[in-house]
């Protein structure tokens, strides 16, 4: 087994040298590189609804979106603000740390108990996989 510890700023090079058990000298002939990136924080995008949309009880608004990370995501959720200044969260996709993921999910009007002319704010957050620095959140809104 081999270890190696070596501080990462930025970029770096390397190759392995050994030495065989006839006291040879081994040296790989290919550099390696290791890149280092910030990871970025992930985007949400709603594509549906585009503008307000005016429903009746019964309706559902479908709601679509896409989540990128660079990295991987965790979840996606869904949050919509109601008028009373609650916010309603709940995840629409759990995931194994992909990049990319699409969101088509309906909405039951009459489980947000609007009044008449009231308006709910949707919006969609994906939550990223960054095990060392925590994980980042990116919104739609």
């Amino acid at each position: 087994m081999l270890q190696w510890r070596q501080p990462v700023t930025g970029r770096l090079r390397y190759r392995y040298r050994a030495t065989a058990d006839d006291g040879a000298p081994m040296v790989e002939r290919t550099w390696r590189e290791i890149t280092i990136h910030k990871d970025a924080q992930p985007q949400a995008t709603l594509r549906a609804p585009r503008d307000e949309v005016e429903v009746r009880s019964g309706d559902e608004v479908v709601v679509e979106g896409t989540a990128l990370d660079d990295i991987g995501l965790t979840h996606v959720g869904l949050s919509i603000a109601l008028p009373s200044g609650q916010v309603q969260r709940r995840d629409v996709a759990i995931t194994q740390g992909d990049r990319r993921v699409e969101i088509r999910e309906a909405l039951a009007v009459d489980g947000l108990k609007l009044a008449p002319g009231e308006l709910a704010t949707v919006w969609l957050e994906a939550v990223d996989n960054n095990g060392l620095e925590g994980s980042q959140t990116g919104s739609s809104a």
